[in-house]
């Protein structure tokens, strides 16, 4: 299949570079008839130039990236991976170009796209196949970042009398306040505020994550609060510039570990904050909602959490 994919993307990719060149002999000298904004054609055998127009106009590339980007895909992605065809991806396609009009929050095999691409020349599946075969780190922090609350799921709890928390959610990406940086860094910091409040009482629980991505998949890793930073009150906006030589990685919490499925992402960790105090986090996050579930037990008997995991949506 892959090889059959592969021959029809270099096929197009001939077909459209043979229909701009021009019709003419290896002897011809004289500038024939062409539809062709700009060619260069040379002989196969010598390499000399035996016609051109405009060569060194700069033009753009238009579809034929698409072909590119089939035979980069063919080579390193398995035919079968999912890729789920989201907002952000239809967000992105120009209004001139060619598209299907794909259906967001459907998923679609990377085969599937590729003949969507190579077929149709859809810009969907093309943006699709190249953001949904590259990292996955930016998929997931375009996921959990952003302002989130559980308004929907706070009004149904009250009318149903019972006890559960408003909750909101602002990640931030903060890469920007890190100094000095590694070259080859590729990790997005992130902040986190919490805001939790029950009976009229609220409190705040910031924290700074730096998320990974590494073999087992994303790592979520928990680093203290900055020196000179107030605990109580840290955030996006108060933080202030920060080395990265000076930051240290919480060693109570243990890293979180996620994975993707359907474009779902979901994972955890389980810390040991002293011999008898555990915390428990498990979080499952997609284009509609974030669900966390966090629990503290200690000597086995949960002191904080809810049975239900708290619901968020994108404000």
């Amino acid at each position: 299949m892959k090889r059959t994919q592969r021959c029809m993307a270099w096929l197009l990719m001939l077909s459209i570079m043979l229909a701009a060149m021009p019709s003419v002999g290896a002897q011809a000298a004289a500038k024939p008839k062409t539809m062709a904004h700009a060619y260069y054609m040379i002989d196969a055998e010598s390499g000399q130039k035996i016609l051109s127009s405009h060569a060194n106009k700069r033009i753009c590339p238009a579809s034929t990236v698409k072909l590119l980007t089939a035979l980069t895909v063919l080579d390193y992605a398995d035919l079968n991976q999912k890729i789920k065809y989201t907002r952000k991806l239809q967000k992105k396609i120009p209004s001139d170009a060619s598209a299907l009009n794909l259906k967001t929050g459907r998923v679609y095999t990377v085969r599937q796209y590729l003949n969507m691409l190579l077929i149709v020349s859809d810009a969907g599946s093309a943006l699709a196949l190249a953001e949904g075969t590259a990292g996955n780190v930016d998929d997931f922090v375009d996921m959990m970042t952003g302002h989130f609350n559980n308004k929907e799921q706070f009004d149904n709890m009250q009318r149903e009398g019972k006890t559960y928390p408003y909750a909101e959610h602002i990640n931030t990406i903060c890469n920007e306040k890190i100094l000095n940086l590694p070259k080859d860094f590729n990790g997005k910091f992130v902040v986190e505020e919490s805001y939790y409040e029950t009976n009229g009482k609220r409190h705040a629980s910031p924290h700074l994550f730096l998320i990974t991505e590494e073999e087992d998949g994303i790592v979520l890793f928990s680093y203290e609060i900055p020196e000179g930073e107030d605990k109580s009150t840290f955030s996006y906006d108060s933080m202030k510039n920060a080395d990265y030589t000076e930051l240290k990685k919480s060693e109570k919490f243990t890293p979180a570990l996620y994975h993707e499925k359907d474009g779902i992402w979901e994972g955890g960790s389980t810390s040991q904050f002293s011999p008898v105090m555990t915390f428990k986090l498990w979080e499952k996050f997609s284009d509609s909602c974030l669900e966390v579930s966090e629990s503290m037990e200690v000597n086995g008997k949960k002191t904080f959490g809810y049975d239900e995991p708290i619901i968020y949506k994108r404000v």
